[in-house]
């Protein structure tokens, strides 16, 4: 009963995740189908991807995207999807990697928790001890640890692909992001034969074929002066109107690509965070395939005075576990 107890204390205390205002909410759910239950990491990210709410940076991408005129034709279908497109991947993605964060940490107090237990009562115990004694007063605390431990391998291994797979993601809106902000630089130039060709495109439009041709017939173009005139006076005012329209798109697009800037600073830190927690998730799974291991032979490595032959992996573990919460908590 103490146990059951001090595993719901355990869950209650050890899972929350902060919000836009800095609290604290706790999730009693999401911890007992981390540490008791049988889904896999993926249906905990479908489940649970709620608890992860925007942040301040993106909400305001967001704004920014709505900002760019989007009837300018002169932007490519392409420019006006790949902020959408990016800023959708990249909420996908931080929602994934919160709520794994969430369950790992939430597996890794729990694993430190019965570590510890396991830890202290092998302490107690003296190879004088007869075996059986040994194995009665382990075998509770064993059992759940074993258990723990093979709830852990399936975790830590879909951990290790989930993560690859955010990585993946990240890494390709750090590139949608950074092609945005080169591909519409051609609009802020002047000179730019993307701007030219708008400006050319406009007016082939507009005028008739002979006079924007250069006089390729003079005869139509003298017998007909106010054709010019009326064409001219149609073509002039849209081109001042679009170079307008261009400015407005620049002027928002300017407010996008702080935000962008932003958002592509804060992926180059969170892939550096991602692959720092994928190499402790290697060792911990390591550390958890040897344990799991050895935990089966509490009683015989003790009797054998090799007590120290358990307690070091063991020691290992929770140094491992107290690792990624150290680093996961870290501002």
């Amino acid at each position: 009963m103490m146990m059951i107890k001090q595993m719901i204390f355990l869950c209650v205390a050890a899972v929350h995740i902060s919000v836009g205002d800095g609290a604290a909410l706790p999730n009693l759910k999401l911890a007992n189908e981390v540490i008791n239950g049988a889904k896999g990491l993926v249906d905990l990210i479908k489940e649970f991807k709620n608890l992860v709410e925007d942040t301040t940076g993106i909400n305001r991408l967001k704004e920014a995207i709505k900002q760019i005129d989007t009837k300018t034709e002169q932007l490519k279908d392409e420019e006006r999807q790949i902020l959408t497109n990016a800023l959708k991947a990249y909420r996908q993605a931080e929602g994934e990697i919160g709520v794994m964060r969430l369950s790992l940490e939430s597996l890794a107090s729990e694993t430190i928790k019965r570590t510890n237990t396991l830890l202290r009562i092998i302490q107690k115990l003296s190879p004088s001890d007869d075996e059986k004694t040994i194995q009665n007063k382990v075998k509770l605390v064993q059992a759940l640890f074993i258990r723990l431990m093979e709830r852990s391998k399936t975790l830590l291994a879909e951990a290790k692909v989930e993560y690859a797979q955010v990585r993946r993601t990240l890494t390709n809106v750090q590139t949608s992001l950074e092609y945005f902000e080169k591909s519409v630089q051609d609009l802020r130039n002047s000179e730019s034969d993307r701007y030219a060709g708008s400006i050319t495109a406009i007016r082939a439009s507009l005028y008739t074929t002979a006079a924007y041709a250069g006089c390729t017939n003079p005869l139509l173009i003298a017998s007909c002066p106010q054709a010019i005139a009326v064409a001219a006076a149609i073509a002039e005012p849209t081109v001042a109107a679009w170079k307008s329209s261009v400015k407005r798109l620049l002027r928002a697009i300017d407010d996008s690509l702080k935000e962008t800037n932003g958002i592509l600073g804060k992926i180059l830190i969170t892939l550096d965070q991602v692959k720092t927690e994928e190499r402790i998730i290697t060792r911990w799974r390591s550390d958890v395939e040897i344990t799991s291991d050895l935990a089966g032979y509490t009683a015989e490595l003790i009797s054998a005075e090799l007590k120290t032959e358990l307690t070091d992996p063991l020691q290992g573990l929770v140094d491992t576990c107290k690792e990624f919460i150290k680093f996961v908590k870290a501002p």
